[in-house]
């Protein structure tokens, strides 16, 4: 019998106690093809994430209007670039957004004044094409998904003027409500709440729909007009909601945090910006990050690098960082998006001699090879805010929908100038693991994303060993190198036994003598069994002979007696582990 367990151990080179990030962070440059400033984010299932933006030019021989995504694996590599247009009308791109599958919706408006919902799977290939239309004027702000339901938000045009919408689809496009609200005060913004609820943005004015499409409250920051007004997409943190606002005075940013009436929490301290609008999000461990340009350089087509700054669930900012990126080009129009383990990725526009992307993708607070540094410029006067309640209402609404559209894909050549990267760096991962009673091992990878080179030139990364003995391996993954050391050793296994809870000794051949069952030979053995009173019926130190229901040679009547089993074995040569155990067991006449 085998009664061996292992112990398992990884021993790297390096200890760290930061939490393992398996992703390269980069700064990349997208200078194949003009674009325009509607950038897009969206993160995919393996870790990697899509990008996606409007073409100024159509490719090749299109003559209209399109747009194109890209896809971007776990080790910061583009994976595929696609654009995707129409033979029958432009495609104006406005907004991705990944769904629960897999897949991707991508939102915009077309020529005509509609608006396109586009569902585009994992490899680039389009699944579906709907337009929607309720008027001359359907423009699209953004695109959202939560439990199954896409909101579409935007604006159309009335008798009395341009007001906003929402439109809520189910991820198959059917048509579940749609609504219109206020008038159109300038761009705008909405997000699901985890509640189901979207908290709206549009101009100067945030207002709250609840599930059903019904207002709860609208609210005017009034110290500032609706052309004024540059609010980021809203983030719903604790309970309630963060938002970003230009204050126009200063040419500076701060963050405020409405609660779920609609009241301001807090504000923070201002920072100097050099973009009309911020972008926001939540990092993994409840943080905020902000992104935005530094100011341009007076007389100058260079400078507006992005910066980053950290805050708190309260809104206090704990830190900033920027890039110094030198003659590249001008910056602006910065949109971020956060992933696991606090990593951001960033899109914004870079100018020279022509409008284009760039990408970056980090954790707050780690300085690229050739672009981060930390910085301090904040203006800690905090501005006067002025919010007054605002009456509106909700109506209904119709649009209509067809799925008749063609899309025409094609292939883009999209390369990717890396200007900084991380270099791969040595990190320590220990892990121990107890394997129960057995000589082999099932070994699993435990980083994801990481290739495995074992010393005998295997590369595989799950794999059975045999224990005793000693392993070695690396495991690669696009930022760290691991040295793994496997040490099996024999260790103590348990010995299983059995004992039954009911006997019948009538001499049938079936269940006629109680005793002990093990897996493991006993090195010794006690038997004990005593009545209800505590006395002692029977004794037997030989394994091999139970109890018949006999004691002093008379018959024991039916009934539960107590038993006592003190026994031991050999877990590993030399080695003698004891138990005791305690029960009952009922005698069947």
């Amino acid at each position: 019998m085998k009664s061996t367990l292992f112990l398992l151990t990884f021993v790297c080179l390096l200890v760290t106690n930061a939490e393992l990030w398996s992703q390269r962070s980069f700064l990349d440059l997208l200078n194949g093809y003009e674009t325009w400033d509607n950038h897009a984010i969206a993160p995919t299932p393996d870790q990697g994430f899509l990008i996606a933006n409007d073409l100024k030019f159509p490719p090749q021989d299109w003559e209209k209007h399109g747009f194109y995504i890209s896809k971007y694996d776990s080790c910061g590599v583009i994976s595929w670039a696609r654009a995707y247009g129409s033979p029958d009308f432009a495609l104006y791109f406005t907004d991705l957004k990944e769904l629960s599958g897999g897949d991707v919706v991508a939102m915009g408006q077309t020529g005509f004044d509609d608006l396109f919902l586009m569902r585009i799977n994992a490899g680039g290939e389009v699944v579906s094409m709907l337009t929607f239309d309720t008027s001359n004027g359907d423009q699209n702000y953004n695109v959202d998904v939560h439990d199954g339901k896409i909101m579409v938000f935007g604006s159309y045009y009335a008798e009395n003027g341009a007001h906003n919408y929402l439109l809520m689809i189910n991820e198959t496009g059917q048509i579940n409500w749609a609504k219109s609200y206020h008038r159109r005060r300038g761009s705008g913004a909405a997000t699901f709440s985890s509640d189901g609820n979207t908290i709206c943005v549009n101009g100067n004015l945030i207002y709250l729909v609840d599930e059903a499409g019904n207002l709860v409250w609208s609210r005017e920051l009034s110290q500032l007009s609706a052309e004024d007004a540059n609010i980021s997409r809203p983030v719903e943190s604790g309970n309630g909601y963060v938002l970003a606002v230009r204050n126009p005075e200063s040419e500076a940013q701060y963050l405020f945090k409405l609660d779920q009436t609609g009241e301001v929490e807090w504000q923070s301290e201002q920072v100097p910006s050099g973009f009309l609008a911020s972008s926001i999000d939540r990092l993994s461990d409840g943080n905020l990050v902000m992104v935005n340009a530094l100011p341009l350089e007076a007389e100058s087509n260079y400078g507006g690098a992005p910066f980053m700054i950290e805050c708190s669930p309260d809104g206090e900012i704990l830190a900033q960082f920027s890039f110094d990126l030198g003659d590249i080009g001008r910056f602006t129009a910065p949109i971020c998006r956060t992933g696991d383990q606090r990593s951001v990725t960033v899109m914004g526009s870079y100018y020279d001699q022509g409008n284009y992307d760039y990408v970056i993708r980090l954790k707050p607070g780690e300085a690229l090879s050739c672009a981060g540094y930390d910085y301090t410029d904040r203006l800690p006067e905090k501005v006067p805010m002025d919010i007054q309640t605002v009456m509106g209402t909700a109506t209904n609404l119709s649009f209509t929908s067809t799925d008749t559209v063609t899309v025409d894909v094609l292939d883009l050549d999209l390369f990717a100038e890396h200007v900084c990267e991380t270099e791969v760096d040595q990190a320590t991962l220990e892990y121990e693991a107890r394997i129960q009673c057995t000589d082999t091992l099932h070994f699993q990878p435990p980083l994801e994303n990481a290739t495995y080179l074992w010393e005998d030139g295997s590369t595989v990364s799950n794999r059975i060993l045999q224990a005793p003995g000693q392993y070695f391996l690396q495991a690669t993954t696009c930022r760290t190198e691991f040295d793994i050391s496997i040490d099996l050793q024999q260790g103590l296994c348990p010995c299983n036994y059995y004992i039954p809870n009911a006997f019948s000794p009538n001499s049938d051949g079936v269940n006629d003598v109680f005793q002990a069952y093990a897996t493991c030979e006993f090195r010794s053995y006690e038997l004990q069994i005593f009545n209800r009173w505590g006395e002692l019926l029977y004794q037997s130190s030989i394994p091999e002979q139970g109890w018949d229901g006999h004691s002093r040679g008379q018959v024991v009547s039916q009934g539960v007696y107590t038993y006592s089993l003190r026994y031991s074995w050999e877990v590993t040569p030399g080695v003698i582990q004891d138990k005791l155990q305690v029960g009952t067991v009922a005698l069947i006449r």
